[in-house]
Formats: structure tokens, C-alpha cells, sequence
């Protein structure tokens, strides 16, 4: 366990974790405008030992305070805007929508992120893509601003 890992954990220290993920979502909607209303209409949830991220519905973000503050010691905070506009991306294609259709199949949950991962990653040579890469571990892959789709 690395020093980050053990600050990370200490519950004084998580109000540190709010405030870096609201400048991870103030990033965000300076790197994609054409997200501003989504990212800023999203009311931010702390829950402690999710060990991830989530949206619901009603465009709650829940995050893990130890988690968040383990990301930024590790990866900065590209790792959580990177986490940013997975979720918002979750709630524009109506995901939670289709998860109510599917009754809470909790084995349907990988198939949701893996689906919208497909659709971050390069279907075609005319687009160049951003991407934050830690080794093999896919954080984040947006479209760049200044290439139009095709």
C-alpha cells in the first residue's frame, strides 16, 4: 500500500475528494463545451466504499472519496474527467432507461460500460481520438473537438 493509498483512506482527508471532483467536472466542461449543461445539471453524491463511480436517473453522480483521491495520487486529474463524461455519456444515451427494461439484471451491469466503451472507440480512420492510456487500462476516449464526424 503506497503512502497515497494510506492518506486516501483517512476519512479527514474526503472533502479533498469533493473538490477534486468538481474541478475534474469544471476540466471536463472546458474540454467539451458541448457538455456544459449535462455535466454542470449532475448533483454529486458522496459514498464511501463504492470503489467506483455511477449515475442514476435523476443525474446523481456517486463517487468514492478513497477512490477518488487514490486516482488523482495515481493519474491526476485526467482519470476523473475521464470518469466525468463516461457517466454523462451514461445518462444521455438513456442507459438507466434501458437498465429499468432489463429489471435490474445484475449480470447486464459490464455489458452497460462495455457498450458504451464501443462506442468511444475509433469506428472509422477519419476520426483522431484522445485518449489517456495508464499501461493497459483504457481511462478515458473522447472524439477531439476540431475534427468533424464523418
Amino acid at each position: 500500500m503506497t503512502a497515497a493509498t494510506v492518506n486516501a483512506a483517512d476519512p479527514a482527508r474526503w472533502p479533498e475528494a469533493k473538490v477534486w471532483m468538481q474541478a475534474a467536472r469544471a476540466l471536463s466542461v472546458e474540454r467539451h463545451p458541448y457538455l456544459d449543461t449535462a455535466l454542470t445539471t449532475m448533483f454529486l453524491v458522496e459514498r464511501p466504499g463504492l470503489r467506483s463511480v455511477a449515475v442514476d436517473a435523476r443525474w446523481r453522480i456517486y463517487y468514492d472519496p478513497q477512490r477518488t483521491l487514490e486516482l488523482v495520487a495515481e493519474y491526476g486529474i485526467d482519470a476523473l474527467t475521464a470518469d466525468w463524461v463516461h457517466e454523462v455519456m451514461h445518462l444521455l444515451r438513456h442507459h438507466h432507461a434501458r437498465w429499468e427494461s432489463l429489471h435490474d439484471a445484475p449480470q447486464f451491469m459490464a455489458q452497460f460500460n462495455i457498450a458504451l466503451m464501443r462506442w468511444s472507440m475509433p469506428t472509422s480512420p477519419i476520426w483522431a481520438w484522445r485518449c489517456c492510456r495508464t499501461g493497459s487500462r483504457l481511462i478515458g476516449c473522447l472524439p477531439r473537438r476540431d475534427i468533424p464526424a464523418p
